[in-house]
C-alpha cells in the first residue's frame, strides 16, 4: 500500500514575511505561490523577487529551484555554499522536508 505523502507547507517570504504555501507530493515541491531560491535558501514571493535581486551578488542572483525534492535538498546541504549559513539552510530545507533529519 502506497503512503500518501501530500502536504502544504507554509513558509514566510524572506523579504516581506508574507506567508507562502508550497505543495509537496511524495517529497517533491510541485507548486506554490512563491519561489524557492536554492542558493540562499529561502522562499520568496513574486513581489519581492526584484527587490532581492538588487541585494544579491550577480552572478548568481537568485537560483530558482523548481521540483525541489528531499533528496536534492540533502545533496545541496552536503555540497553547496549558501548565502545564508549552513545552519539556516538546514533549518529552511527541514521546514519543507522533516524527513531530512538532524543537522
Amino acid at each position: 500500500m502506497a503512503i500518501n505523502n501530500n502536504r502544504i507547507v507554509i513558509i514566510p517570504c524572506l523579504e516581506c514575511g508574507s506567508e507562502l504555501e508550497f505543495h509537496i507530493k511524495n517529497n517533491v515541491v510541485i507548486g506554490g505561490n512563491g519561489i524557492i531560491a536554492g542558493n540562499i535558501p529561502a522562499a520568496i514571493c513574486p513581489d519581492c523577487i526584484g527587490t532581492l535581486l538588487g541585494k544579491l551578488p550577480d552572478p548568481p542572483g537568485i537560483i530558482r529551484l523548481d521540483g525541489l525534492s528531499s533528496e536534492m535538498a540533502r545533496v545541496l546541504l552536503e555540497s553547496f555554499t549558501f548565502i545564508l549559513s549552513r545552519s539556516e539552510a538546514f533549518k529552511f530545507f527541514r521546514g519543507l522536508f522533516p524527513e531530512i533529519g538532524r543537522e
